[in-house]
């Protein structure tokens, strides 16, 4: 017996509980009883062949019409190393082993139906037009969160990272973190690591001043309140430029993320 018919053999029996009542099925099947009928008598049908009880065609082992059929699409649809192969890989896959008439057929409309795979394009194709966020006029006014999960574990316990994100300077915090914490610990840590300024820029209701104001006896500056300071005897020079070029870096910069959305969302829309 070839050694590629009988290792799939093996395989299948192996794997699949009652594989030899394969055989019972040839004799009343629709697609295969008068080939077998004629095979088993020794009567030769194109490349048909009875070996080991199991009919073939070439090297393909014939697969009656049973739930086995819908078993085996399946298997070689989720088989992918990188996810669930597509309809031709599929075909491709199971014509490399197995034969019967619908083959085509029957894969196409499995693969077409996956629940995996409707999931997985619902969430990657595009439904509509691109429609590109607002670019922030400044930074940390719009902030992107995200989680990294799944590392390797640390002595303190944290396997994950939280990744905070100005969307305007794409500047990022990268906070240690548990998989396990919840909503109330996430927001401790963001406190804790990323807002600091703005709390204390602000005027608290108790004191009716900001901490700021009352620790270091002035709020500090923003660097574009700089701009709009009244010229006045003693003011810097190269201070007055280095916020009007501050300034000006940050409308620059604006214009060029403006400019990368319109890009992406020409590029987008196209499909």
């Amino acid at each position: 017996m070839h050694a590629r018919r009988a290792s799939l053999l093996v395989t299948l029996a192996q794997e699949i509980v009652g594989f030899e009542l394969l055989k019972e099925l040839y004799e009343e099947d629709t697609d295969f009883k008068e080939i077998w009928t004629k095979c088993s008598s020794n009567n030769a049908v194109a490349d048909f062949y009875v070996n080991e009880g199991y009919l073939f065609k070439g090297n393909h082992l014939s697969i009656p019409s049973s739930s086995l059929r819908e078993k085996l699409i399946r298997d070689l649809h989720g088989g992918g190393l990188s996810g669930h192969l597509g309809r031709d890989k599929t075909i491709a896959s199971l014509e490399e082993r197995y034969f019967w008439p619908q083959l085509k057929k029957d894969a196409g409309t499995i693969v077409r139906k996956c629940y995996t795979c409707q999931v997985s394009k619902g969430q990657s194709q595009n439904t509509g037009l691109y429609l590109p966020l607002p670019v922030p006029d400044d930074i940390w006014q719009d902030l992107a969160m995200d989680f990294v999960l799944g590392l390797p574990r640390t002595q303190r316990g944290v396997d994950s990272v939280f990744v905070v994100v100005d969307r305007f300077s794409k500047m990022a915090h990268f906070i240690a973190c548990k998989k396990t914490a919840d909503a109330s610990n996430i927001a401790k840590l963001f406190f804790r690591e990323v807002v600091e300024f703005a709390y204390n820029s602000a005027v608290h209701s108790a004191t009716g001043k900001s901490p700021f104001s009352l620790v270091y006896t002035a709020v500090p500056r923003h660097v574009v309140d700089l701009v709009k300071l009244p010229k006045v005897p003693g003011v810097s020079v190269a201070a007055e430029s280095m916020a009007k070029d501050v300034q000006f870096v940050r409308e620059s910069v604006k214009a060029k993320l403006e400019q990368t959305n319109a890009k992406y969302k020409a590029a987008a829309d196209k499909h």
